[in-house]
C-alpha cells in the first residue's frame, strides 16, 4: 500500500512582515514579503512528501499563473497530482500579516478551491492509501466507503458551524488533528472533557496542540504531555500542519504515541525557524537527527 493520501484547499500564500499590527487608522511600512505554495492538509502532505512517502492530494486550482505555480510546487517532492483539478478562474490565496514574535492574521481570499467538491474521485485510487488526511469537508461524501485511517484536521473554519455539522466526518475519523481553542469551540468544554467525550464515542487519537506549550495526546491507553524545544521563532504559519506530519509519520514508522508526538514537536520546531509553511520542513536524516 501507499502512504497518505490528503484532501486540502491549496493556496498561494502571500506573506507580509511587519514590525507592528496596525489599528483602525494606523499605518505602517511592510518589511519583507514571501510568496509560497500553501493549504493547511497541503502543507502536511508536502512535509511527508519531503520524509519520501508516497503520497497523493485532491484539491483544485485556477488557470492562472497562480495555478501554473501552485501545481508546480505540489509535485515538487513527488506527490502525485492525479486529483489536482484545474478551472476556470483564480486560485485561492491567503494574506498573512506576521510581526516580529512570529504571531500572524490572516486573510483567505476563497476563489475555484471551493470546486474541490465537483471532482469525481477514483475509490480504488484512493483506497491504496493507508492514511486519509482530511483537512476539508468538501468530499465527505466519499467517506463511507474510504478504508484507509481518515486523520482529520478540521481547522478553526471547520469547528465553527459546531459538532453536529461534522458528526458524519468525527464518527468516521481514526485521529483528530486540532488546536485547544479549536476543540474547545467544538465540543463546549474545556479540550481535556473534550478531548475525553471523544474517546468515549469512539475515536482512537485526539491529538490536542498547545501552541508554546507543546501538545496533549489522548488515546484509549490514556494521556500524556510533549513540551516544545526552546528555538527562536521567525514565523508560526504552519506549525501545526507540520506538527501533525510529524505525528503522521510516526504512525507510518510504526513508532510509540509518545515518539510520534515527539516528532510532530521536532518537525514543527524546524518549520516555524523559517519563513512561511514550507521552507523549513527537514528531510528524513535531519528530522530523526536527534529523536
Amino acid at each position: 500500500m501507499l502512504d497518505v493520501i490528503c484532501a486540502s484547499q491549496i493556496n498561494l500564500d502571500k506573506f507580509f512582515y511587519v514590525n507592528k499590527f496596525a489599528n483602525p487608522g494606523e499605518e505602517y511600512k511592510i518589511l519583507d514579503t514571501y510568496f509560497a505554495a500553501g493549504g493547511s492538509g497541503a502543507n502536511t502532505l508536502s512535509a511527508l512528501a519531503k520524509l519520501g512517502f508516497k503520497t497523493a492530494i485532491i484539491g483544485a486550482v485556477g488557470t492562472d499563473s497562480d495555478g501554473d505555480f501552485l501545481l508546480e510546487e505540489t509535485k515538487r517532492f513527488g506527490t502525485d497530482t492525479t486529483y489536482v483539478k484545474r478551472f476556470d478562474g483564480r486560485s485561492n490565496a491567503i494574506y498573512a500579516f506576521v510581526d516580529p514574535s512570529g504571531e500572524r492574521v490572516m486573510y483567505f481570499d476563497v476563489q475555484v478551491g471551493k470546486r474541490i467538491r465537483e471532482i469525481e474521485l477514483d475509490l480504488d485510487f484512493v483506497n491504496r492509501y493507508k492514511y486519509f488526511y482530511l483537512a476539508t469537508t468538501q468530499v465527505r461524501k466519499y467517506l463511507p466507503e474510504i478504508k484507509a485511517k481518515i486523520c482529520y484536521a478540521p481547522g478553526t473554519i471547520g469547528v465553527t458551524k459546531g459538532k453536529e455539522n461534522i458528526q458524519d466526518i468525527l464518527e468516521k475519523t481514526y485521529a483528530l488533528f486540532i488546536n485547544d481553542e479549536e476543540l474547545q469551540k467544538l465540543i463546549g468544554k474545556n479540550y481535556i472533557d473534550g478531548a475525553k467525550q471523544l474517546l468515549e464515542e469512539g475515536m482512537e487519537i485526539v491529538s490536542v496542540t498547545l501552541g508554546k506549550e507543546g501538545c496533549h495526546i489522548f488515546s484509549k491507553e490514556g494521556d500524556f504531555r510533549v513540551p516544545t524545544i526552546d528555538v527562536p521563532v521567525v514565523d508560526k504559519t504552519g506549525a501545526g500542519d507540520a506538527f501533525s506530519a510529524g505525528f503522521i509519520a510516526g504512525l507510518l514508522w510504526g513508532k510509540p504515541l509518545k515518539e510520534c508526538a515527539e516528532l510532530g514537536i521536532r518537525l514543527s520546531t524546524f518549520c516555524i525557524q523559517k519563513k512561511g509553511a514550507r521552507e523549513g520542513h527537514p528531510t528524513k536524516e535531519q528530522l530523526l537527527g536527534n529523536v
